[in-house]
C-alpha cells in the first residue's frame, strides 16, 4: 500500500499488482484482498494475473466484478492458458474504461484478434520494433495470415534467445542480460535471482547476433 501510494506520488499513471504469493486463496478472499488494496492506495489500478510467480488464477468472474470499481483501469493477463486469454478479451472486448493487456506472448495474437487492447511481451525489450507490428497486424481487418504468422514467429524466436532451456527466474536474468549487451543497463540482479556469467553472456550475444539485434 505505501509502495502504491509513494509510486502515484512521484507521478506513475497506474499501479498494477498481483495476489500475494503467500497463501493459495480462494475466489472471495481473491477480491476483497484487491477491494482493500484498491481503496488503499487510492489511485488508478491495473490488476496482475501470473500464476506462474504466485501460485493464484484470478478468475474471469472475479476480474469482472473488480472492473466496475472507478479506479480498475484494467488488467495484465500473463497466464498461459488460450483459452482464457480469448474469453478474458472478448469479454471486455467493448469496453472503452476497462484495458486488457495480453501478458502471454505465445497467444498475443489470438488474445488480440478477440478484443484485448494490447499486450506486455518481455520480447519486447528486445525487438520493440516487431512486437509493435504483431500488435498492429493483429488488430488489422485486412492483413494476410501469412504476414501476422512471420511476425509471431519473429517474436517467438526473439523470445527463444532467453527463454529456452531456463526456468522464469533464469529467465529473467538472461533477459537482463540481452538487454545489458544493447547498452541499454547493466545486467546485475537483485537476490535471490543470479546475474548472469560473461561466458552466458558471450552465449546470448552470438544468438542476438543471429537474430540482427547486434552486430557482431
Amino acid at each position: 500500500m505505501e509502495l502504491g501510494r509513494a509510486s502515484l506520488r512521484a507521478g506513475a499513471v497506474a499501479v498494477a499488482a498481483h495476489p500475494p504469493p503467500c497463501f493459495i486463496i480462494n475466489p472471495a478472499e481473491i477480491e476483497a484482498y484487491y477491494l482493500k488494496l484498491i481503496d488503499a492506495i487510492g489511485g488508478p489500478f491495473f490488476i496482475y494475473n501470473m500464476p506462474l510467480t504466485t501460485g493464484i488464477s484470478i478468475p474471469l468472474d472475479v476480474i469482472g466484478r473488480l472492473s466496475t470499481h472507478p479506479l480498475v483501469m484494467g488488467i495484465k493477463d500473463s497466464e498461459g492458458d488460450a483459452e482464457r486469454q480469448t474469453l478474458l478479451a472478448d469479454m471486455h472486448k467493448d469496453r472503452t474504461d476497462f484495458t486488457v493487456f495480453c501478458g502471454a506472448m505465445a497467444h498475443s495474437a489470438r488474445s488480440l484478434a478477440a478484443g484485448a487492447d494490447g499486450n506486455v511481451p518481455s520480447a519486447g525489450n528486445l525487438d520493440p520494433a516487431v512486437c509493435r507490428r504483431l500488435v498492429d497486424l493483429s488488430l488489422s481487418s485486412a492483413v494476410a495470415p501469412s504476414a501476422l504468422a512471420v511476425a509471431q514467429d519473429r517474436v517467438a524466436a526473439v523470445s527463444k534467445v532467453y527463454q529456452e532451456g531456463r526456468k522464469l527466474p533464469a529467465q529473467i536474468s538472461a533477459l537482463k542480460g540481452c538487454v545489458s549487451l544493447l547498452g541499454l543497463c547493466a545486467p546485475d540482479m537483485l537476490p535471490p535471482l543470479l546475474t548472469t556469467t560473461d561466458t552466458e553472456r558471450f552465449k546470448l550475444r552470438q544468438r542476438l547476433v543471429r537474430l540482427h539485434l547486434l552486430v557482431s
